[in-house]
């Protein structure tokens, strides 16, 4: 984990501060140079050894990256600027976004993705109801479907994209996400998927259909 340009060693350094812990109290079996070295951003850390030195300053590793805005908070501020844009009606700044996401399944998935939430909120905006073209189902579907647990991005992503996709395809989705809910989750993606269910019942309750 390169430190450089992101002051995470300086931030580790007011934190166990701030613990009024010092640096042999966080260092188990590392050697005091290493940790000092880390805090002055004269070195790379591991992550591994970065959680075991958090781990004795009583920080989860989710909080202390947020601290220092990594992408994970990058991520978090992307969505905020989606939905606020979604909330002000404000046209303009989505379809922005979405040139800054162009729809290129063969470079970067993540982005792509971004691309199809922009696609659905726009149509919103402009009040347009449609169906991915069959390019894109090609892309979402096989990406939703496939094996491995789902994180916050694909849960976000399938509240999102569900009201574009077919009723068939997102009963297939929802059996398959319900798996991989009920092999491994982290407890804050309860409620993402409280809100693709959500999202999903409102779709069905639109088409009539609230037996289903």
């Amino acid at each position: 984990m390169e430190n450089s340009g992101n002051c995470i060693g300086s931030t580790f350094r007011n934190l166990r501060q701030r613990r009024l812990l010092e640096i042999k109290q966080v260092s188990g079996n590392l050697h005091v140079s290493t940790v000092s070295h880390f805090e002055h951003k004269d070195s790379d850390i591991r992550i591994f050894t970065l959680m075991s030195i958090l781990r004795e300053t009583m920080t989860d590793p989710q909080e202390f990256l947020e601290i220092v805005d990594l992408q994970a908070g990058y991520f978090e501020t992307l969505i905020h600027r989606i939905e606020h844009a979604y909330d002000c009606l404000n046209l303009e700044s989505l379809l922005q976004m979405r040139a800054e996401f162009p729809f290129s399944p063969l470079t970067s998935a993540p982005k792509t993705l971004i691309n199809l939430i922009l696609e659905v909120v726009i149509s919103d905006v402009r009040h347009v109801s449609f169906t991915f073209s069959s390019e894109k189902l090609n892309f979402i579907i096989p990406y939703l479907l496939h094996n491995g647990p789902w994180y916050k991005l694909e849960y976000i992503v399938f509240g999102n994209v569900c009201h574009a996709l077919p009723t068939k395809v997102n009963d297939q989705i929802v059996s398959h996400m319900l798996k991989v809910y009920d092999d491994w989750h982290l407890p804050e993606y309860t409620t993402n998927l409280v809100i693709v269910i959500f999202n999903l019942a409102g779709d069905r309750m639109n088409q009539g259909k609230l037996a289903t």
